[in-house]
């Protein structure tokens, strides 16, 4: 249940379309709803014109990391077993994490992977 007092912090993209647009509106019901205050959210300024408050400006992330800093999540998490999915080079993670103890098991189309 989300606790009230607490802070949404938006980063994704801009409303660009009408079905951004009622997305955006619903995400400010369920936000009041709980009491949850928004942060770097888009508003609307005028019907169909939504913008970000100017003092909250500069949230955005791409939701992309670069390889080293994904390497360096990794390593401090250091899990026994890496899946690379979403990713277009998973021989990067074999390379890379070759001696460090953490087995890379790239993924078969049509295959399964198993756990210990």
């Amino acid at each position: 249940m989300p606790q009230a007092g607490s802070s949404y912090i938006y980063s994704s993209s801009e409303v660009f379309n009408e079905e951004g647009a009622l997305d955006m509106k619903r995400l400010h019901n369920w936000l009041d709803h709980f009491g949850i205050a928004g942060v770097g959210l888009p508003i609307e300024v005028e019907p169909g014109r939504w913008e970000v408050p100017e003092e909250e400006t500069g949230l955005h992330a791409s939701g992309h990391a670069t390889g080293p800093e994904l390497l360096d999540l990794i390593t401090g998490i250091k899990p026994k077993i890496l899946v690379p999915i979403h990713t277009e080079n998973p021989g990067y993670f074999e390379r890379n994490l070759k001696g460090t103890g953490i087995e890379v098991r790239p993924p078969e189309y049509g295959g399964k992977t198993v756990f210990p």
